[in-house]
């Protein structure tokens, strides 16, 4: 998920280029936008209260006991809405983006933007379901 710095700058001078025709592209930036700060406040809730309690628990042999610490039902369920709505957004921008498929006008950074948003979707889709059916079970 560490593409999104280049999306950002690849998304400005797309929308610069591009957005007063196609207004499409300033929903995109703003869907984008949001995905982006939320991604972001849930890497540092899950840096702060799962990955460093997670490490302590398994550098000190006792992985079994971490389902004690953390609770379950309230930060799991946090955390895999989360994950919802980062799904949801991308299923926004696949759409606003016709399926990340290039219009026949669209410059190279438009046609890098779509390439590399495709990626970001999938790298998303693997860190989820890695959290969501290895991590999670292994903390709670």
């Amino acid at each position: 998920l560490g593409v999104t710095p280049v999306l950002n700058q690849l998304m400005k001078e797309v929308v610069t280029r591009h957005g007063k025709s196609h207004p499409d592209l300033i929903d995109l930036n703003d869907l984008f936008t949001l995905l982006c700060e939320e991604l972001g406040a849930h890497m540092l809730k899950e840096e702060k209260m799962l990955h460093k309690e997670t490490r302590r628990f398994e550098s000190s042999g006792q992985m079994e006991s971490a389902s004690k610490t953390f609770p379950k039902n309230q930060m799991q369920r946090g955390l895999e809405y989360e994950h919802l709505r980062a799904i949801s957004h991308i299923k926004k921008i696949r759409r606003i983006t016709n399926g990340y498929a290039a219009p026949e006008y669209a410059c190279p950074d438009y046609r890098t933007l779509l390439w590399k948003m495709k990626k970001l979707e999938l790298d998303l889709h693997r860190h989820i379901c890695e959290e969501n059916y290895i991590v999670y079970p292994k903390a709670f």
